[in-house]
């Protein structure tokens, strides 16, 4: 199987038996569509919240851009190179009225080269709040954006040209850092700093403290928020070779810093301390399919609820999980043929599920889980609905 198929879908159950009869979950409102005018996507991964005013941002994979929605689905604006015009070599931005066009491929400052998952900033305060992380896949790196698509830095393997022919190698990882830097693509490696992006998803996610992880073969590495390597967390079992198994397809990390990830080829969600220690697995089978299917995707709640997608008889459904591993809920929100991101929002209470339709995303669907919040997250959902289009962060 290729890095470009799309991989397993997960089966889960628990120990002990699993309720073959998923519930329905309400979708109380749908946005998007496929197409490349604004709110259209085209074959998108990854969704994220800023908690903090509601606001959604959506790789449009295919479409080469990243779009902006409020929490009740109306469009903000775009970003990406060429979006305003459809051919200018540079970042743009697109609002309504004003059309918006399927972005310029390529591997520039600020460009996206087949961008999948993405990450927001939600520490309060921090110098970094409110940015926004997106996976440039095809240029094996991660590229910082403020929240008005403003590009801010990137960081991966030799992505600073300019650090290199000064020969800084304490700085060709990160740009720019000096002003003026030449930005480029990453260097497929496994060493510190580098990526070696075998499989698609979503798998990135920023910390209760700002450190922002990403899966990558074997491993999941953290950096700090203007994207300097810190460390790495070994992922078990260790797949060698060349091959895409190992892979992580879904990360999730909880407030508690322990990191969520499902991988290719490995069974179950697997669930480490922030020390690196294997906690718990949810007892998953990963089920390949004759077709081609899409990734799992993993969203938590605040009380630490984790959300998964999973195929049965044909169908995408639901599961939640309580943090102890016990099964919560079964439902089905009318997911068709999967799923290609997912996101909770806290101030909601609400799930934001990108829906697929014979592999090609559709919708982004709001849907309200069936199992109740506890009486203190429930006070989130009588909070008033802050749908900003934000500041530049």
């Amino acid at each position: 199987m290729s890095a470009r198929s799309l991989c397993a879908v997960l089966l889960c159950a628990l120990p002990g038996a699993l309720s073959l009869a998923p519930g329905v979950a309400r979708a109380e409102a749908v946005f998007g569509g496929r197409g490349t005018s604004d709110g259209q996507f085209s074959e998108a991964n990854g969704i994220a919240v800023d908690q903090q005013t509601g606001d959604l941002y959506l790789v449009d994979t295919a479409n080469e851009r990243v779009e902006k929605f409020t929490g009740t689905g109306d469009f903000v604006l775009a970003w990406g190179w060429g979006v305003a015009d459809g051919r200018t070599q540079a970042l743009q931005t697109c609002r309504a009225p004003a059309p918006c066009f399927q972005g310029i491929y390529g591997a520039g400052a600020g460009e996206l080269g087949f961008a999948e998952g993405v990450a927001v900033d939600n520490v309060a305060g921090s110098a970094s709040d409110h940015d926004v992380y997106v996976v440039d896949v095809d240029s094996y790196r991660v590229e910082k954006f403020s929240p008005t698509g403003r590009f801010l830095a990137m960081f991966g393997g030799q992505v600073n040209a300019s650090a290199r022919e000064r020969g800084e190698t304490s700085g060709e990882d990160v740009c720019p850092v000096r002003p003026g830097d030449r930005c480029t693509a990453g260097a497929v490696g496994s060493g510190p700093g580098e990526f070696d992006f075998r499989v698609e998803g979503d798998f990135i996610a920023v910390g209760a403290t700002g450190v922002v992880y990403v899966g990558d073969h074997n491993r999941v590495q953290e950096f700090d928020a203007d994207g300097r390597y810190e460390s790495q967390l070994a992922l078990v079992p260790s797949v060698p070779g060349g091959g895409e198994e190992g892979g992580t397809l879904a990360l999730a990390v909880d407030p508690a810093g322990d990191v969520y990830a499902v991988r290719y080829g490995i069974k179950g969600v697997q669930r480490y301390t922030p020390q690196g220690a294997l906690a718990l697995t949810l007892d998953a089978q990963a089920e390949p399919e004759d077709d081609e299917s899409p990734t799992p995707s993993m969203a938590l709640d605040p009380e630490g609820h984790l959300f998964l997608d999973y195929h049965l008889h044909e169908q995408h459904h639901m599961l939640e999980y309580a943090r102890s591993g016990e099964e919560l809920a079964s439902f089905d929100a009318g997911m068709e043929d999967g799923v290609h991101g997912m996101a909770f929002g806290d101030r909601a209470g609400r799930l934001y599920v990108v829906a697929a339709i014979a592999d090609e995303v559709v919708d982004v669907r709001i849907v309200t889980p069936p199992v109740p919040r506890s009486a203190l997250f429930s006070s989130f959902r009588t909070l008033p609905w802050f749908g900003s289009t934000g500041g530049d962060g």
